[in-house]
């Protein structure tokens, strides 16, 4: 089914939406763009905060409703959106990124997951159950795990991640010295503190900036890694 709601006026909006624009939206996506092309409008006008929709002018809207777009308040729409943020993984809402295959093992135990590439950076976005930053019980999460080309990101790589995957505030946290970055933000806004797992750790950064939290009273998480790659802790050298 497709639904369009009613207009609303967005003070700043650049033209063409500065005289009130509304949504149009779908059940399914192939759905949702093989009617907008109806109307002249391509996959690339795609919005994707929430449900994934267009944004209609009132003319556009006369269209929709014309072709037979059946009428939902902007109410309903808006708790749709809101259902639907919360079932799913963050994806890219800008141009240039090409979907891939999620490896299965992360696949399996995430809740939503999708993988992106975009000029050697890959993505690994994910919807999980994981614990939450206050340690008060488990919460949904998005994590993004993202590297360049088996290598670490530069921070003009995780800058656009976050920009593009809508995830300014994600807190960074990376358990061991590996190729990754890896953001994390909880869905409940009241549940984004800073983890109380780092009053037990120490933040180590390394010459290029990357940085992993070492846990204060375990063995050295740098050394366990280096045992797993064959490589050298950063700390300690060569484990063994």
């Amino acid at each position: 089914m497709i639904r369009v709601d009613e207009i609303r006026k967005h003070p700043g909006a650049k033209p063409p939406f500065n005289r009130g624009s509304c949504h149009l939206t779908a059940d399914d996506e192939e759905e949702l763009v093989a009617f907008g092309a109806k109307m002249g409008l391509a996959r690339r006008h795609l919005h994707r905060a929430g449900e994934v929709h267009f944004d209609l002018t009132p003319a556009k809207r006369i269209e929709a409703l014309r072709l037979g777009a059946v009428f939902e308040p902007a109410e309903v729409t808006a708790r749709r959106r809101i259902d639907a943020r919360s079932r799913t993984e963050r994806r890219p809402v800008t141009g240039g990124w090409s979907r891939e295959l999620v490896p299965a093992s992360i696949a399996r135990d995430a809740l939503a997951s999708s993988a992106w590439t975009r000029g050697g950076v890959f993505v690994i976005s994910t919807l999980v159950l994981a614990k939450l930053p206050a340690g008060d019980g488990v919460g949904k999460q998005w994590h993004l795990s993202l590297s360049r080309v088996g290598r670490r990101p530069s921070a003009a790589d995780v800058r656009r991640v976050r920009t593009d995957f809508r995830l300014h505030n994600a807190e960074t946290d990376n358990h061991h010295p590996g190729v990754a970055v890896h953001l994390w933000q909880p869905l409940a806004w009241n549940a984004r503190v800073v983890c109380e797992c780092k009053a037990g750790e120490a933040l180590v950064v390394e010459a290029d900036g990357y940085t992993w939290s070492n846990d204060q009273a375990g063995p050295c998480r740098g050394c366990e890694f280096a045992s797993l790659v064959a490589g050298e802790c950063p700390l300690h050298g060569r484990p063994g």
